[in-house]
């Protein structure tokens, strides 16, 4: 019960990042993390709301994040053919490696690499910003 203004106050965000994604060439989720961002910096958290907002932050934005994946049209995806298909997989594959290679050049722990690197190779540098 302690969490439920918190988590109000971010579905107030959401609500108004889908309103605006009506208008704007960007996804609802995409403009809700900016919008988090924004505000996020630029109004400080009453303490009322820590722990729906942490909630939101640590819970519901890694789901959120996760669930983009579903709007891939896997239908048009497969119909490009083998070659195309081959080719996001070994993008994927060298994304990987080289998170992982940098990781251990930099002397990042391997999870940490393993993370950049998933991030970036399927979600984007955006997603794990935001995360």
């Amino acid at each position: 019960m302690q969490r439920l203004p918190g988590i109000l106050c971010c579905m107030l965000l959401g609500a108004i990042a889908f309103g605006l994604s009506l208008r704007l060439p960007l996804g609802a989720v995409t403009l809700a993390l900016i919008l988090g961002l924004v505000v996020g910096n630029i109004v400080p958290l009453h303490r009322g709301l820590v722990r729906g907002v942490s909630f939101s932050e640590k819970q519901l934005l890694a789901w959120a994040i996760a669930l983009l994946g579903f709007r891939l049209d896997y239908t048009l995806f497969f119909s490009l053919g083998l070659f195309p298909v081959l080719l996001v997989l070994s993008g994927v594959l060298v994304t990987l490696s080289s998170a992982l290679f940098l990781g251990r050049l930099l002397k990042i722990k391997t999870n940490m690499a393993l993370l950049i690197g998933v991030g970036n190779g399927f979600c984007g540098t955006s997603a794990i910003a935001a995360t």
